[in-house]
């Protein structure tokens, strides 16, 4: 069996998306006692698992944590768990908060694969999910990601948001893959259970795409990303070749055991 892997959720964000059920908290000043708590679970498991193969932090924003924060965080991590040799660190990270100080920290913290929450190239579309990003920033981020020299980026995407049409889907897939990412990730705009998005279709604000629309999205992400040699390896996930698919996601979907903080 593989080594374990070890998810870290950062419950922290600086506001809150339309669409986004995940737990998070616009409550910054808070870190401080959540790092002490971190620390505390953390030491619970210290000799029950591992080593880990995958350390995966996610959230909420990670990338939204002070340098020193972070750098505290990954202190509890390493001085708490084992890893196995060239094991795999993916930090999910906001196109906003990625400049080129935060980058290097992240480097030389170990961190070898950036997932970056680009979510789309149309600003319309952004400003839609309310997110805290246009597509300029997003493609800055991307580019400067390969400055710092990082060789694994994965590119979060969305499709069947309201209003969007296949071509302006088009657009955003093309724009993706002019960087060449490694992962691709592509998801079905989910609405969930009292988030804004769900009040909006309720109340006749926007029409939630239908499934004839979805079917058609889905077959046009699948034919435009295979078509340009990714490997589709699992419904809204694509890879340039075996070797980079989530090591830590595919844990998951093979019932690999993991660890949650």
């Amino acid at each position: 069996m593989r080594s374990p892997g070890l998810y870290l959720h950062v419950p922290f964000c600086a506001s809150k998306c339309r669409y986004c059920d995940f737990y998070s908290e616009i409550l910054p000043d808070r870190v401080g006692d959540w790092l002490g708590a971190v620390a505390e679970e953390a030491a619970l498991y210290r000799d029950l698992h591992g080593p880990f193969g995958t350390l995966y932090m996610g959230g909420g924003t990670p990338s939204l944590l002070e340098p020193g924060d972070i750098e505290r965080l990954a202190g509890i991590i390493f001085d708490t768990f084992r890893f196995d040799d060239r094991f795999e660190f993916t930090l999910e990270a906001n196109p906003d908060d990625l400049d080129r100080e935060r980058l290097d920290l992240y480097r030389s913290l170990g961190v070898n694969r950036l997932s970056i929450g680009v979510q789309s190239f149309s600003d319309d579309a952004l400003r839609f999910l309310g997110r805290r990003h246009d597509a300029a920033t997003a493609a800055r981020a991307v580019e400067s990601a390969r400055e710092a020299g990082f060789d694994d980026i994965s590119i979060d995407l969305i499709y069947a948001i309201p209003g969007q049409t296949e071509k302006s889907w088009r657009d955003t897939l093309e724009r993706a893959l002019r960087f060449e990412p490694e992962h691709i990730s592509c998801y079905e705009l989910t609405v969930g259970e009292g988030t804004p998005l769900e009040r909006m279709i309720r109340g006749g604000e926007v029409r939630e795409a239908g499934d004839e629309a979805k079917r058609a999205l889905f077959l046009e992400t699948h034919e435009a990303l295979t078509g340009r040699g990714y490997v589709h390896y699992e419904v809204s996930n694509y890879a340039r070749g075996g070797e980079r698919r989530s090591k830590h996601n595919s844990r998951y979907w093979d019932h690999t055991p993991y660890l949650g903080l």
